[in-house]
Order: C-alpha cells, then sequence, then structure tokens
C-alpha cells in the first residue's frame, strides 16, 4: 500500500543521497527498517551539513523505534555541535534507558562536558 510505496521512494532516495556523496555504490541490502532508513538519512545529512533536517530524520527514527541507540547517539552529538546542550543531555538519557552499559553513550556524555 501507501506506507509501502513511501518507504520504498525513501529507500531510492537514500541510496541516490549515499552515492552521490560516497561515490559509491548503495549497501546492498538496503536498510530494511525505516526507522533505520532515517537514521542514515541523518547521518548523511549531518555530514552535508543539513542541520535541520537531519534532527528531523533523527526525532523520526526515535519515534519509529525508542530503542535505536544508534538515533539518540547521533541526535546527542548533533545537538552538541549546535550548542543545544539540554536537547544532547535529553538524548543520552534516553541512549542510556536504552543501554545503560553502552561505551558509545559514555564517551559522548564525557565529551558533552569538555
Amino acid at each position: 500500500g501507501r506506507v509501502r510505496e513511501e518507504y520504498l521512494q525513501m529507500q531510492a532516495d537514500f541510496c541516490e543521497e549515499w552515492e552521490h556523496l560516497k561515490g559509491s555504490p548503495c549497501p546492498s541490502p538496503a536498510p530494511s527498517s525505516t526507522a533505520h532508513l532515517l537514521v542514515l538519512h541523518g547521518h548523511l545529512q549531518c555530514r552535508q551539513r543539513l542541520g535541520m533536517k537531519a534532527g528531523l530524520s533523527l526525532r523520526k527514527a526515535v519515534a519509529l523505534d525508542p530503542t535505536m541507540l544508534s538515533a539518540h547517539l547521533l541526535l546527542a552529538k548533533l545537538y552538541i555541535g549546535q550548542g543545544r546542550f539540554s536537547q544532547a543531555r535529553g538524548a543520552l538519557e534516553a541512549a542510556l534507558r536504552v543501554d545503560q552499559d553502552d561505551f558509545q553513550v559514555c564517551a559522548v556524555q564525557v565529551y558533552s562536558l569538555l
């Protein structure tokens, strides 16, 4: 249905961005979940310095899958880079709820204190 068509379009857009930015073929198989695809979009958008779009993609990913640690971490890093420390703290707290023992969460927390 419509959701499947939107996902396939999103996947095609991701692959186009990937190939343009990376200069290499899109990963195969392409991401299998919409949340994962949104996180990858967020990564690409961060690399293109499109912070507002990246934040939107990452917030959508978190809304779809609140247990996606990579979305919380990238969102925290994005917020730190934008000087939005209160929002970064919130993203890190959400990441800790997912996995309190993850090294990356601890590393980003320490970085945010510097």
